[in-house]
């Protein structure tokens, strides 16, 4: 019996650490973190970009729709699954932008830059407020390490 409580104590002590390294954090002070309103043309406030998984022209429609200072935290998905994904909560402010932003989302597509470089282009299909996830080619490609390198100072 007291090899059962033993063992039950180091997994909740264990499974406890692997929370805290899935716990929300906030972004490192030289990360950042934006949030682009995608255009398929060259208009008079964007600027060129290009789509990661087809290396086709977009056009970043300026300014950001979140950026780093609307970030609260972010953090990898609680769905062990889904490690190659990245959770975003916002601030109240940036919530609030997201959600106006995104009100009438119909063919709308965000681009989301990490440290200046787009890992996802999504097809928008809700309004979006408090929280979103990215994933995507470069995000797959860049796994748990995307999560630590935005998160450590």
């Amino acid at each position: 019996m007291r090899r059962v409580a033993i063992a039950y104590t180091l997994v909740l002590l264990l499974s406890g650490c692997d929370m805290n390294k899935n716990a929300p954090r906030p972004l490192a002070k030289t990360a950042t973190l934006e949030l682009f309103v995608v255009s398929p043309t060259e208009t008079p406030n964007s600027k060129p970009a290009t789509r990661p998984t087809t290396n086709a022209a977009i056009y970043l429609v300026t300014p950001a729709v979140i950026t780093t200072a609307d970030v609260a935290t972010v953090q990898p998905p609680q769905d062990p699954l889904r490690l190659t994904s990245l959770v975003v909560n916002l601030t109240p402010s940036g919530a609030t932008k997201l959600a106006t932003a995104t009100a009438n989302p119909k063919g709308m597509q965000l681009a989301f830059l990490l440290n200046g470089t787009i890992v996802s282009v999504v097809k928008v299909k809700v309004p979006l407020q408090s929280a979103f996830e990215i994933s995507g080619a470069r995000a797959a490609k860049q796994g748990e390490s995307l999560f630590e390198t935005l998160t450590r100072d």
